[in-house]
C-alpha cells in the first residue's frame, strides 16, 4: 500500500464526517437547540473505527508498530461456519459480522416459512386426491385440481432438500440469534468508554491513542468549540494523516501521491501526540 491508497481511503471517510456534521449543525440551528455534549466525539469515533478495521489505514500503520488496537467488537464477532453464514459473508462483505448474522437468522426464518407453505400445499393436494378417489367426477373445472404426479414428486423432493438443509442450520440457530445481542451491549459500552475518554481528554492509554491521533487531524483544536473547527477541505485531513504515516510534510502530499513505491519510512505515532 502506498501514500496514494492511504490518501484515497482517508478522504472518503473525511468527506462523510463533513456531510454528517453539516447536517447535524443545520438541524440544530433550525430547531434552535444546542448540539449535544458529544457532538464532535461521536463522529471522531466513527471515523477512527472505519480506519481501524482489519486491513484499513490505521490497522496497516499502527499494528506493525506493536500498538494494541481497540477494534470495534462488531468486527471481531465469531461466526459459526455454515453454508448460510458463508453466503452472507460473500454477499454482505461491507456489513459487520453482527449484521450478517442477523441476515442469516432472517434467511433461516424465511426458509421455515417456505417449508411450512410447501407442507401445506402438499397436504391440500393429498386431500384433493383422496376426495377424487372417494367421489370421482364431482370436482368442477374451476375448482383447484390435484397436482400432476411429476409436479408432486418434484415438490416433495424440493421439500425434502429444504428440510435437510434447515435441520443442519437450526443446530446453530440459538448461537447466531444470541451473539449479535450480546455484542450489541459490548459495542455500546466500548463506544461510551471511548467517547468519555475523548470528552475528558483522558486519551493517554494505548487503546485511545488512535482516536486522539485522528482527532488531532480532524479538528483545528481539541476539543473543538463549534462544527466550524472541523478541518476543511476534507483533502487536508487526508493529506495530514497520510503524511504522518509516511513522514512527509502534509503540504507535499499532492506532489508525492502518485509515486510508484512507498515514499519513506513509516512514522511512529508517539511523534504525533
Amino acid at each position: 500500500m502506498h501514500l496514494e491508497d492511504d490518501y484515497a481511503e482517508i478522504l472518503a471517510g473525511a468527506q462523510a464526517v463533513k456531510e454528517s456534521l453539516t447536517g447535524a449543525a443545520r438541524g440544530a440551528e433550525r430547531a434552535k437547540t444546542a448540539l449535544p455534549a458529544a457532538w464532535w466525539a461521536e463522529p471522531t469515533v466513527d471515523f477512527t473505527d472505519k480506519l481501524l478495521r482489519p486491513g484499513r489505514f490505521l490497522d496497516r500503520w499502527l499494528r506493525p508498530l506493536g500498538m494494541r488496537l481497540d477494534i470495534n467488537a462488531d468486527w471481531q464477532l465469531e461466526i459459526p461456519d455454515m453454508p448460510e453464514t458463508r453466503e452472507m459473508t460473500q454477499r454482505l462483505r461491507h456489513k459487520t459480522p453482527a449484521e450478517r448474522l442477523r441476515r442469516t437468522v432472517s434467511m433461516l426464518e424465511q426458509r421455515s416459512r417456505d417449508i411450512q407453505q410447501a407442507e401445506e400445499e402438499l397436504r391440500l393436494d393429498e386431500e384433493r386426491r383422496v376426495a377424487d378417489k372417494e367421489f370421482p367426477g364431482t370436482r368442477g373445472r374451476s375448482a383447484p385440481q390435484p397436482l400432476p404426479d411429476d409436479e408432486r414428486q418434484r415438490r416433495q423432493e424440493v421439500l425434502a432438500g429444504l428440510r435437510k438443509v434447515q435441520g443442519a442450520a437450526l443446530a446453530n440457530l440459538g448461537t447466531i440469534q444470541r451473539r449479535p445481542d450480546e455484542h450489541d451491549e459490548l459495542v455500546r459500552s466500548r463506544r461510551a468508554r471511548i467517547v468519555a475518554a475523548l470528552l475528558s481528554e483522558d486519551w493517554c492509554g494505548e487503546p485511545y491513542r488512535p482516536f486522539a491521533l485522528v482527532a488531532a487531524a480532524l479538528w483545528r483544536r481539541v476539543p473543538p468549540q463549534t462544527p466550524k473547527d472541523l478541518v476543511r477541505p476534507p483533502e487536508e485531513i487526508a493529506a495530514t494523516l497520510s503524511a504522518w504515516r509516511w513522514n512527509v510534510a502534509p503540504k507535499s502530499v499532492p506532489t508525492v501521491r502518485k509515486r510508484v513505491g512507498p515514499v519513506g519510512p513509516e512514522g511512529a505515532i508517539s511523534r504525533r501526540l
